[in-house]
């Protein structure tokens, strides 16, 4: 039987992380006949009653399984011929999967659309600061139409577009979309299809996870064959790898002026983050990812 569209939610978190994503989400997944894929690393992301709660839901568990991991995993085992992710603690809002199964329809040439994402965490410092630091480029108002990148938390594909299988470790996850760039494809912004990301991990456990970003990211890549001089080079240059992404979350929040007054206080707080960050790079290309990619959320 065809699927217009899948939705696909990794969390590494057991029941009742998800549920308020879900809540939002599986209605739409009943309305449009769609397909609802939830992946963990343990088997505990959905409650004993998920079938007769979420009927029709798929529920894959791969032992040990990163989110970079799951998230490719999904991409792969999605029968739709689009296929939507996002995550676990984000708010959906009605209509955010008919949107996106909209604008695909509109705009055939794209292989991918997304949407703006507000901060659904807004009292805390360290909240805005690292919705900043991941966030800062989609946050609205913003323009539709043709971009060269998209919000992880907020984004949809056509299914000719993803991978057939998935990496090992889901190492080349994060690099989906520039690859696709590289190759031709063209993206698109629907400016209003807003999602809500609602993450608040406390200050050490924001910097912690910011240095295991780092670190997956950087040792994924050292791991799968990336050349030693490469590495070497990579290894030298770990902190102007983060001043350089530091700069330009700078350059976007200084430039658009569109945030609230406590995500700019927030901002001395970059810094912090980009050091964090730093040493997850430099520790990745050193020794390898370890365990960070488990840590992921």
């Amino acid at each position: 039987m065809s699927v217009q569209i899948s939705a696909i939610v990794p969390t590494s978190q057991p029941w009742p992380e998800i549920q308020p994503c879900l809540d939002g989400l599986f209605p739409q997944v009943r309305e449009l006949d769609a397909e609802l894929i939830v992946l963990d690393p343990h088997g505990q992301g959905l409650p004993p009653d998920a079938e007769s709660r979420y009927p029709g839901i798929v529920h894959l568990t791969e032992p040990g399984a990163s989110i970079l991991r799951m998230r490719q995993a999904g991409m792969v085992a999605a029968r739709g011929d689009v296929v939507a992710l996002t995550e676990d603690h984000c708010r959906i809002p009605p209509g955010w999967l008919n949107r996106h199964l909209a604008a695909h329809g509109e705009h055939p040439e794209c292989a991918a659309v997304g949407g703006p994402v507000i901060n659904g965490c807004t009292e805390r410092l360290m909240d805005w600061a690292i919705f900043l630091q991941n966030h800062a480029l989609w946050f609205p108002p913003l323009p539709g139409g043709e971009r060269r990148d998209l919000d992880r938390s907020n984004v949809s594909y056509k299914k000719r577009v993803l991978p057939s299988a998935p990496s090992p470790d889901g190492w080349d996850e994060p690099f989906l979309d520039e690859k696709l760039i590289e190759r031709g494809e063209r993206f698109w912004l629907d400016s209003g299809n807003v999602i809500s990301h609602a993450q608040s991990l406390g200050p050490w456990g924001t910097l912690a996870i910011e240095f295991h970003v780092g670190r997956a990211v950087a040792g994924l890549q050292a791991r799968n064959g990336m050349p030693r001089r490469r590495r070497l080079l990579r290894l030298v240059t770990s902190p102007l790898i983060a001043a350089v992404n530091l700069r330009t979350v700078l350059r976007v929040v200084l430039k658009r002026r569109v945030y609230p007054r406590r995500a700019m206080a927030s901002v001395p707080l970059l810094v912090l983050i980009s050091v964090f960050l730093a040493a997850g790079f430099l520790v990745g290309y050193a020794t390898g990812p370890g365990a960070s990619a488990k840590g992921l959320r």
